[in-house]
């Protein structure tokens, strides 16, 4: 988006704001500088890397997970305090609508990542280093009757809507057999990765429960969970600034950071969200229960000097329309497996309902 644009329509956005009621819970709108504008594209699609089975030969790899069987009836919210990462419902993170859109094959894949990535991140096991790509990797994920394009839709798909796997980087290898997602550096090693876990996701359990005491309600607990992270967090590029790890640790992160934890907290609350994304930026959309889903984009409303609620549950068109950089086009090749959103809330009672869980 050209940068005088975005001044001029932060600065129109703030005078409206400043016009209009606040909502309960919203923080009273701060006058906004003219000279902000709409952070720059800072998000890394995956990449992924052609190798031969030659050049794993060497490496003590070995395709022990192609059974596993995703368990939509598990992702479910939960109060309790968890005292150990084996204990974790890893699946309370993640809505299933990505996945039930899949065929067979592609959730085969898509299976064994998220077998890989549990067993992962709830046990002590070290990464696999391999010198020639300069970078740690995790056991093969098998897949079968799938081509490279499809391979990359499933792998990029796996990541954006498992934020809990916070260790997986941007690259990813493919041979003839197997995925191999990459593991940033500082993660490799077991008993290290988990103390950061355990870290994480006791700050993790601390903001759930401080959402959903707040409300029982879908927008409710969509506007807690927004205003936390607009107030929490700095947008700022680093390391680790696609993932939840720069988030909750540091406060200071990217599009990809601000919305794989807006994901992760909505879908640990009971509110189905996932995560969408263009070649150069991330948002969300989310579930709210009245049987639509809608776009939300909490970078875009962290106005540093306030939260803003221009961009959030819109359409795909309205969110689309009103920005004129294309940033919230989404990559056509994974359109169809995620949520329309063909309105706008105008209303807020209209998804004022109870989240059963």
């Amino acid at each position: 988006m050209n940068k005088g644009l975005r001044r001029i329509l932060a600065f129109a956005i703030a005078i409206v704001l400043s016009l209009t009621a606040i909502p309960t819970g919203i923080n009273p709108v701060k006058a906004l500088s003219t000279s902000y504008s709409m952070p720059d594209g800072d998000f890394k699609p995956m990449v992924g890397i052609r190798i031969s089975e030659a050049a794993i030969s060497g490496f003590n790899f070995s395709f022990s997970f192609n059974n596993y069987i995703y368990d939509s009836s598990n992702n479910s919210s939960s109060s309790d305090t968890y005292t150990s990462i084996e204990d974790r419902n890893w699946a309370q993170y993640t809505s299933t609508y990505v996945y039930d859109r899949m065929n067979a094959d592609e959730k085969n894949l898509y299976n064994n990542l998220n077998e890989i990535c549990m067993d992962f991140i709830s046990s002590d096991k070290d990464a696999t280093y391999m010198g020639t790509y300069g970078e740690y990797f995790l056991e093969p994920a098998k897949y079968s009757n799938l081509t490279s394009d499809q391979i990359s839709n499933v792998v990029q798909l796996f990541v954006y809507q498992h934020p809990q796997y916070y260790f997986a980087s941007s690259t990813f290898l493919q041979s003839s057999q197997g995925i191999y997602l990459s593991c940033f550096d500082e993660f490799y090693e077991g008993s290290k990765r988990a103390e950061i876990t355990s870290s994480i996701f006791n700050k993790v359990d601390s903001l759930v429960n401080n959402i959903t005491d707040s409300s029982n309600t879908y927008i409710g607990i969509e506007k807690a969970a927004h205003g936390i992270l607009c107030n929490m967090l700095t947008y700022k590029s680093g390391d680790y600034d696609q993932t939840i790890y720069s988030a909750l640790t540091t406060g200071r992160t990217v599009c990809a950071g601000y919305s794989k934890t807006f994901e992760l907290l909505l879908n640990a609350a009971g509110v189905p969200a996932v995560l969408a994304f263009s070649s150069s930026h991330a948002w969300n959309k989310v579930y709210l229960g009245n049987g639509y889903w809608y776009a939300v984009d909490v970078t875009w409303d962290d106005q540093r000097s306030h939260v803003s609620y221009y961009w959030f549950n819109k359409s795909d068109t309205e969110i689309t329309e009103d920005d004129d950089s294309a940033e919230h086009t989404v990559k056509p090749d994974i359109r169809e497996y995620l949520p329309v959103c063909p309105y706008s809330l105008a209303d807020e009672s209209e998804a004022d309902i109870v989240v059963t869980t």
